[in-house]
């Protein structure tokens, strides 16, 4: 299971064969499976909810990781996780230097920011959208008074009736 590639949470399965070795690298929506799993227990074993909530932290402290990692441009990536338990296991720095090209990833790097941004703007009317429905709702509601619709319509059933 190839994680690390793909901030994606869908499944997708690439086969490629090189002299008789099949690689298969297959993408699972690990993160979701596990956020379901997570409720289920929390839902039937409320005493694990503490337990539960720290270990979804570090998912996705994890995710943010991988997600780092995986940038285009070279020196906006973080180190990944073999690299960090190497440092905790071993007690060192012992990596090899980074070698950068100039314009290493970057028309990778600057399709990523038009997405990005885009992602961000659409996410920015999303929200504006949800907050003045919201508004909306709220004033509609203060609006709304229980005893003056209910004289108002017992005033009409009395018009009625007379």
């Amino acid at each position: 299971v190839d994680g690390a590639s793909s901030m994606d949470d869908t499944d997708m399965t690439d086969g490629t064969c090189d002299n008789d070795v099949m690689q298969i690298s297959l993408w699972f929506p690990i993160r979701s499976m596990f956020l379901f799993q997570t409720v289920i227990l929390m839902i039937e074993c409320p005493r694990l909810i503490p337990g539960l909530c720290f270990c979804y932290i570090g998912m996705i402290l994890c995710h943010f990781m991988v997600a780092r990692c995986s940038h285009p441009l070279p020196w906006h990536r973080c180190k990944n996780a073999a690299q960090i338990f190497d440092d905790l296991i071993l007690g060192g720095k012992r990596h090899d230097k980074i070698i950068i090209n100039d314009h290493d990833g970057y028309l990778d790097a600057m399709k990523r920011d038009k997405l990005d941004k885009a992602r961000i703007e659409r996410v920015k009317k999303l929200s504006a959208a949800v907050k003045a429905f919201a508004l909306k709702s709220a004033t509609d509601f203060s609006k709304m008074d229980m005893y003056a619709y209910l004289n108002s319509t017992e005033e009409k059933e009395s018009a009625l009736r007379k």
